[in-house]
């Protein structure tokens, strides 16, 4: 099952994380934040999830409850206990992101300005 439409499938203790994973939400994600986008439960895991619009998933299983993102560019998931702690690493995750693009924003630049001078240089040989 990849989503909740089958509640009554889930066993008590995958009941027991789905009321774990409400009761983080509900204390810990700041209202400008409780945008679910989706939710569901991983039947290979076993955890039940709540993707917000932030990209944050809130996730519940087997007695624990974290925050987790999944960095895009390496591939690595990011777990932490409270919402301000999944923020400062959201954060870091965006400056190292912004920074690549940067690097290859100048990159682009560079190629360009030489592709320019080549142009040029190629017009003054004619």
């Amino acid at each position: 099952m990849t989503n909740l439409d089958n509640i009554a499938e889930l066993g008590i203790y995958d009941l027991k994380a789905l009321a774990d994973c409400i009761n983080l939400y509900l204390q810990q994600v700041p209202m400008d934040e409780k945008y679910i986008d989706a939710a569901g439960y991983n039947s290979q895991s076993g955890y039940i999830w709540f993707y917000l619009a932030c990209g944050v998933e809130v996730v519940a299983g087997f007695g624990s409850c974290f925050f987790q993102i999944f960095d895009h560019e390496t591939g690595e998931e990011h777990h932490a206990d409270t919402w301000a702690e999944i923020m400062e690493i959201q954060n870091e995750t965006k400056e190292v992101e912004q920074k690549i693009a940067q690097r290859a924003l100048v990159k682009k630049f560079e190629d360009f300005v030489k592709d320019e001078e080549n142009k040029l240089n190629a017009r003054q040989d004619d």
